[in-house]
């Protein structure tokens, strides 16, 4: 018979799970394709495209101070979102600003 969440937590196996998640028995490498992956690739990826593509100057001034925040502890703030994805933050950043800069002196070119 299959326990239900109650009775986990009445009877006093709170901390034992009855159930294994997929998740749980995946080795570790599979955790590239998790919902949680995909999501902070797709947070990562935003923030990228409105820091160099955005229409709205205040949407774009979100997306720098954000990626070039580094002392924001939070789960979701860019160092740590790097962390969780394999990533240097500092790296990162280094090259967001390079290409930045090389936007800005071919539009001052043409």
């Amino acid at each position: 018979m299959a326990k239900t969440a109650h009775s986990v937590m009445t009877n006093g196996g709170l901390f034992t799970p009855s159930i294994l998640l997929p998740a749980q028995t995946l080795p570790a490498s599979a955790g590239h394709s998790s919902p949680e992956h995909r999501l902070l690739i797709a947070l990562l990826a935003d923030a990228i495209h409105c820091f160099h593509h955005a229409a709205n100057a205040r949407v774009a001034r979100d997306a720098e101070r954000w990626l070039m925040n580094d002392r924001h502890p939070g789960p979701f703030s860019f160092d740590s979102v790097c962390f969780f994805l394999g990533l240097n933050a500092r790296a990162v950043r280094s090259r967001l600003r390079e290409k930045r800069l090389t936007r800005r002196a071919i539009n001052a070119i043409c």
